[in-house]
């Protein structure tokens, strides 16, 4: 496993585009607007890795069965964030990575569904007409700071 310098974080660009599913804060630190690390298989032609911000949130990408690196990432998460770190939350692209997860990880973790939306604007303006089931809520400061999970210590990083 090699840590990539960011002058080389545009190595993994290409990866991280190529899953709908890649969260914004991985390409917040490729694009160096957020501090973070890279640590990928291959430091010429990377083809897996993984990515971690501060928060402790990660981002496995590429090709989830290079059974070299998983092992690699696999010694980096015991020795290095278990029981170590506050938060441990890993984003997963594709049923390989989650199945690696399910498999090597099911001791340490939780798996959690989270799903990911692309908003498409209408081509008209119209008004939100909701079934009784749902209430649309602004999301706001306020909202933000009441969560449990996503506290200040969270969006502070």
């Amino acid at each position: 496993m090699h840590c990539l310098e960011p002058k080389d974080y545009h190595k993994i660009h290409n990866i991280l585009k190529a899953s709908f599913k890649t969260p914004t804060f991985a390409f917040s630190v490729v694009n160096r607007l957020i501090q973070g690390s890279v640590y990928v298989n291959d430091s010429m032609k990377p083809t897996s890795g993984f990515l971690r911000i501060r928060a402790g949130d990660y981002y496995v990408f590429g090709q989830g069965n290079d059974l070299v690196f998983n092992n690699s990432l696999y010694r980096y998460f015991v020795e290095k964030v278990y029981g170590k770190e506050k938060r441990f939350t890993v984003f997963t692209p594709s049923t390989d990575w989650e199945a690696l997860f399910d498999e090597t990880f099911k001791p340490y973790v939780k798996k959690m569904i989270r799903s990911k939306y692309r908003f498409v604007p209408p081509k008209v303006p119209s008004k939100y007409n909701l079934p009784d089931l749902y209430e649309l809520k602004d999301f706001n400061s306020d909202f933000l700071r009441g969560s449990e999970n996503f506290n200040e210590s969270y969006y502070m990083c």
